[in-house]
């Protein structure tokens, strides 16, 4: 099955044509810049804030700081700009959403309040709504990274045990029941046991959460959740999640082949290595 439907969704468009990234927290918005950059795109970046507050490198491009909760800035930032053509990429901080006092302008109350139900695929839908609206259409972050989309079969010297397959099978399962629930796109299993499923807080925070139970060799299984949109919300990961794989006592990454993007991979298949984790594409 294609990434995307057609040339005309998803697809980057010529080089003469600004390209904009609405950036957050993470290795993708920098990745992205520096794909983009090389295709020869003008590039128009609006960073919203990130959970560190580093917005990411954007030297010789277009850029602009905006707080979370700033969408009529930020559109208005990409149409002056002469930008139909954005990507969505890195994480932003949702819990802030979610607290008394978040400050948020009149577009993103329209947005959040028009919600019944505010899980990720909903929210992501009401932003997808007001770019069409707008005129800009939404880009697919594979269209530039292809070889950054996770392979099939293992990538580091340690395999599967068969122990570890059944978790895997089962964390597939699970995963595909929480995805469905709009609930996260992660889960940890130790031997039939499921010990965390990711929410808001983010996959990096559920290992810390399966750390903190003194569990060691649990196997994580990450994947797109049911009828994703994956221009908007395509599985990540690098080296810092198996940073906090090892940190958190992780025996194996499962990720979805096809459908997540694996970044950084050489360094991040080099620490696994060295903490004898198994990442493998199922």
């Amino acid at each position: 099955m294609p990434l995307f439907s057609s040339s005309s969704d998803g697809a980057i468009p010529d080089k003469t044509s600004p390209v904009g990234i609405v950036a957050g927290a993470g290795e993708l918005p920098a990745l992205l810049i520096e794909a983009v950059k090389k295709r020869g795109n003008p590039l128009v970046v609006a960073a919203v804030e990130s959970a560190s507050g580093e917005p990411p490198n954007a030297d010789g491009v277009k850029y602009r700081s905006f707080r979370l909760g700033e969408a009529s800035r930020v559109l208005e930032y990409l149409k002056s700009s002469g930008v139909r053509h954005v990507f969505l990429a890195g994480g932003i901080p949702k819990k802030k959403i979610y607290r008394e006092g978040f400050e948020a302008d009149a577009l993103t109350r329209r947005v959040l309040g028009g919600l019944k139900e505010q899980g990720d695929a909903k929210l992501l839908a009401a932003v997808l709504a007001v770019l069409k609206l707008n005129g800009i259409r939404l880009l697919h972050p594979a269209e530039v990274l292809r070889n950054r989309v996770m392979p099939k079969g293992s990538l580091t010297k340690r395999r599967l045990t068969p122990k570890e397959r059944s978790d895997v099978n089962l964390g597939l399962k699970v995963a595909a029941r929480i995805g469905g629930l709009d609930i996260g796109q992660a889960v940890a299993v130790k031997e039939g046991v499921v010990l965390a499923v990711e929410a808001i807080e983010g996959t990096d925070n559920m290992l810390d959460r399966v750390g903190s139970l003194g569990v060691r060799g649990a196997v994580m299984v990450k994947c797109a959740k049911p009828r994703q949109d994956l221009r908007l919300d395509m599985p990540v990961f690098g080296v810092e999640t198996v940073r906090k794989a090892a940190q958190n006592g992780i025996a194996v990454i499962a990720a979805e082949a096809g459908r997540t993007l694996f970044l950084n991979r050489e360094n991040a298949v080099r620490l696994a290595d060295e903490k004898n984790i198994c990442i493998v594409g199922i």
